[in-house]
């Protein structure tokens, strides 16, 4: 997926940078140097926005067809895998944080109670 199609595939789904970049867990920034040609859009991400367009059933068809498009369902099934793998990492990640903001809280909480009963409020 080159620059000129990011750009038209953005366009297409009628999303500003911002939206596109929320979307697919970028910054807006990266959008832009993905379209300005600046920086090469990682594999990972152009299999993932890939997924996300038949997902939609939208119609973008971009250079670079899709492995199962191309009659090769290996390929797209050992695709969907890699990112199916590489999402739950990132979910696993995510949880863990979770748990740690959570715990963190707890912790901040206590301590203003700490606070308050030494102050003899309540």
């Amino acid at each position: 997926m080159n620059a000129n199609e990011i750009s038209e595939l953005r366009k297409s789904l009628k999303m500003s940078r911002e939206k596109f970049a929320d979307v697919f867990g970028v910054s807006p920034r990266t959008v832009a140097n993905w379209e300005s040609g600046s920086k090469v859009i990682p594999l990972i991400a152009q299999k993932f926005i890939e997924l996300y367009i038949a997902s939609q059933g939208n119609n973008f068809q971009p250079s670079e067809v899709v492995a199962h498009e191309s009659g090769s369902v290996a390929a797209y099934n050992s695709t969907v895998s890699i990112v199916h793998r590489e999402a739950q990492t990132y979910k696993e990640r995510l949880d863990a944080a979770k748990e740690k903001i959570a715990l963190l809280e707890r912790i901040i909480n206590e301590k203003e109670r700490l606070i308050q009963a030494l102050r003899g409020e309540k």
